[in-house]
């Protein structure tokens, strides 16, 4: 829960992502027989450490200025029962249950498949064959660091004496050019990072081609007039 609120807060719209790094610092299994009863058991164990690092900068600048950094820790596990074989199906459904909503799709695509792969690499090499009294359980642990970082961009605007760094919303018939359209091949919303078909107002289309639910970009450009993805510039 707490991933889900530090990525998709109404105070933080203003923020999207730009980099995203998953680090396998640890990797590694035990297999411990048992006379308890005659089945195996996949046990995977997940240590998770995310860090989510805020930075601003000026879109006429290469420089970033990093202005917060939070960091959480999280533990997850699942529990796969299987008798002559494993079915992937089984293990691929416990992970995902395990780590659900702690991270994007774009996240899942990359940990679930190598957690997966490890997994059944070592329970066909650990895991005694069905038929043997050495029944027991593989545990695989999983230590694992996300590095996720949060850019914000800032306009200048004239102010009373030197200039000041502030955002500049987008004119009211901005949201006249946004269209409502199925997201062709998009999973999720970029500012708030919740897949299509959660969010409300639907899904629109920047004139960028860019996809987002209609409540969050609609809040987005009361705020800024940029795209969040590739800065097209709506009318001020």
């Amino acid at each position: 829960m707490a991933a889900a609120a530090a990525a998709g807060g109404d105070g933080d719209l203003d923020y999207h992502y730009f980099a995203r790094c998953i680090e396998f610092k640890k990797i590694e299994s035990r297999f411990r027989p048992t006379r308890r009863d005659q089945l195996h058991r996949l046990r995977f164990n997940f240590f998770l450490n995310f860090e989510t690092s805020n930075w601003i900068g000026s879109p006429n600048s290469t420089t970033l200025e990093i202005t917060e950094r939070l960091s959480w820790k999280l533990n997850r596990h699942a529990t796969v029962i299987f008798g002559e074989s494993l079915s992937l199906d089984g293990a691929y459904a416990a992970v995902e249950e395990a780590l659900g909503g702690l991270m994007i799709d774009a996240e899942r695509s990359v940990f679930v498949p190598v957690a997966i792969e490890f997994a059944l690499g070592e329970a066909r090499e650990k895991i005694p064959s069905a038929g043997k009294l050495d029944y027991g359980t593989l545990y695989v642990d999983f230590e694992v660091n996300f590095d996720r970082r949060r850019r914000r961009w800032t306009d200048v605007v004239e102010g009373e004496g030197d200039d000041y760094l502030g955002l500049v919303p987008a004119a009211e018939l901005s949201l006249g050019m946004l269209e409502r359209h199925e997201a062709d091949g998009e999973s999720c919303c970029s500012i708030c990072l919740e897949e299509f078909g959660g969010g409300g107002g639907g899904v629109l289309r920047m004139p960028c081609s860019h996809y987002f639910h209609g409540g969050c970009i609609e809040r987005w450009l009361k705020s800024s007039h940029y795209c969040p993805l590739c800065r097209f510039v709506m009318p001020t």
